[in-house]
């Protein structure tokens, strides 16, 4: 099980006229492009990945979960309208501290946290060791997941975090507390900008472990 987690600040308002109409917001257009290359092969999707979208000005994750997820397309279109309706439905009803994941549609959660918790506090409650990513160009540390069999084995059972906008105070100060958690594994990839295609390189790696190693489950999605 391959997981992975957005963190953005928050997300721009939009319906299904302005998905209709072309004028998905470029943030939502982004966190669909990550929800694409996290699940969407030629003809199948990756059942074995879950994608975690954290919405820090709502205090809000919603969770797509491959093994269970329908009507997710490789268009802009459908990812964007299963994702207004998660969003809709968080405005729509009222949480309680007991609330657990609510399902929007197959395959795809929304759950609430108390406005006194953050993102580590929801780390703390997935079994994943972690693997953060930062998008900092700046870094001097090369790109380094060309690493050994055995720490690519474990990739497939880490959380990868990224942060939409790592140079934000929110970020900055989660960024802090992250590095002091005690799963933290840290990788950049800072020559690959774009935070979709740092999940689509990731997701290259891990298959070309699986198809070196014959993996059968890999097999049946290059089929």
């Amino acid at each position: 099980m391959t997981e992975f987690l957005l963190i953005v600040e928050k997300i721009s308002k939009y319906n299904k006229e302005d998905i209709d109409q072309g004028r998905t917001p470029p943030d939502v257009y982004k966190i669909c492009s990550c929800l694409r290359n996290v699940f969407c092969l030629s003809y199948n999707i990756r059942k074995g990945n879950i994608f975690y979208l954290y919405v820090l000005n709502k205090h809000l994750i919603v969770k797509f979960d491959g093994n269970k997820l329908k009507y997710l397309g490789p268009d802009e279109r459908s990812q964007t309208l299963l994702l207004f309706k998660a969003l809709n439905l968080s405005h729509q009803r009222e949480f309680n501290n007991q609330d657990g994941w609510i399902k929007s549609t197959p395959g795809i959660y929304i759950k609430k946290f108390p406005c006194y918790k953050n993102p580590v506090d929801f780390y703390n409650s997935l079994s994943n060791e972690i693997l953060i990513t930062f998008s900092n160009k700046n870094n001097p540390i090369a790109d380094n997941m060309e690493i050994v069999p055995k720490t690519l084995k474990q990739l497939e059972e880490c959380l990868f975090i990224f942060n939409s906008d790592i140079n934000s105070n929110a970020n900055r100060n989660l960024s802090h507390k992250l590095s002091q958690y005690k799963n933290i594994l840290n990788f950049t990839l800072p020559t690959i900008e774009a935070i979709e295609d740092k999940i689509l390189y990731i997701n290259f790696q891990i298959d070309r472990f699986k198809e070196e190693n014959n993996d059968p489950e890999e097999r049946q999605y290059l089929l």
